[in-house]
């Protein structure tokens, strides 16, 4: 029975660009280019899911795939900017190997890729968090605005870290700041009401100096 690719990286959530190009990489596993661009897919046939994602920097379309093993393929693409000089004829080979889910999520945080950095960590249950956070700390000084603070903060159970982004931060406009001041006055009392009568004096202490910070 012939194998839909369309309709395989559909269901996994990576094909709404088109296939460019597929190929067997194992057996239940289909690695595919994106129609026009530089990035690859490895999809699991079975249960439709990405299991493994790479994007070439110097962008260019893919041409051929031809997987080797069970973790390496070589893959033929047009050459664009840095890949010129080593081109033959307009194309160059590259390799792509097979990495952990872990690795696949460092590497998108790298690329500041957040989209497809939380659609790995959902995939593999790997922390969200992480992304959630590496995400607020990129956007620099639009990490200030109110559909930031309501997007991106609330997002993270970490209630220490989120206090000291709210302290930090100053607010672009009078509704960012006053995201920023409810989101971190909620944290410090949500620590105080968790650590009870166990916390001690100094960390009571440091929880309502940040409090008198943030009014």
């Amino acid at each position: 029975e012939a194998l839909d690719c369309e309709a395989v990286l559909g269901a996994a959530g990576w094909g709404d660009d088109g296939c460019g190009g597929c190929a067997w990489w194992s057996e239940g596993s289909l690695m595919a280019s994106r129609a026009g661009g530089g990035d690859l897919a490895v999809v699991d046939t079975k249960d439709r899911r990405v299991v493994l994602e790479h994007h070439f920097e110097g962008g260019g379309a893919v041409g051929a795939i031809l997987p080797l093993t069970r973790s390496k393929a070589v893959v033929l693409r047009s050459s664009t900017g840095a890949d010129a000089e080593s081109s033959c004829g307009g194309w160059v080979l590259s390799c792509v190997a097979r990495r952990t889910p872990e690795q696949m999520l460092h590497s998108h945080l790298a690329r500041s890729r957040f989209a497809e950095a939380r659609r790995v960590a959902e995939a593999f249950h790997l922390d969200q968090e992480v992304v959630s956070k590496r995400e607020w700390l990129s956007l620099g000084a639009e990490a200030d605005t109110a559909e930031a603070v309501r997007s991106m903060l609330r997002e993270v159970k970490d209630d220490s870290w989120c206090t000291e982004q709210c302290v930090a931060s100053v607010g672009g406009t009078e509704g960012a700041q006053r995201e920023l001041v409810s989101e971190g006055l909620r944290r410090v009392d949500a620590m105080l009401v968790a650590g009870g009568s166990q916390m001690g004096e100094v960390e009571v202490r440091a929880l309502l100096e940040q409090r008198v910070r943030l009014l």
